[in-house]
């Protein structure tokens, strides 16, 4: 196997989320409860950033469906200051209201060199 150098990597996924990616509102849910009131709340944090759509093909294993079909994003590690967690939410557009389109995050895979995030590949629940 080749060693890839980690710059040639990271300029390759930033130069292609830059000029084939579309823009998300990237959210982080945080809840609280307040046990005097009884009142849960939660809050959101938006981190707006550029990333790249594809579909993911069902995986079989030995006739068995393993993975369903769905959607994933590639997204720069660089543009993400929070590592993806699934529950998580991505808004289609750069307009956060409730019209717009969002997806919960299912899972995400880190790619990395030498210690180093590269670009998350978050998988998006249908």
């Amino acid at each position: 196997m080749a060693y890839v150098p980690l710059a040639l990597v990271k300029s390759l996924a930033q130069s292609l989320i830059a000029s084939e990616g579309e823009w998300v509102v990237y959210r982080r849910p945080s809840a609280s409860f307040d046990a005097a009131t009884g009142v849960a709340t939660t809050t959101f944090t938006d981190y707006t950033v550029k990333a790249v759509l594809s579909m993911r093909k069902a995986q079989y294993a030995n006739g068995t469906l393993v993975r369903e079909a769905g959607e994933e994003l590639m997204i720069s590690a660089a543009d993400l200051t929070i590592d993806p967690q699934p529950g998580d939410i991505v808004v289609f557009g750069t307009d956060a209201s409730a019209s717009a389109s969002s997806r919960k995050v299912e899972r995400r895979r880190v790619t990395r060199d030498q210690g180093i995030d590269i670009y998350y590949d978050v998988e998006l629940e249908r």
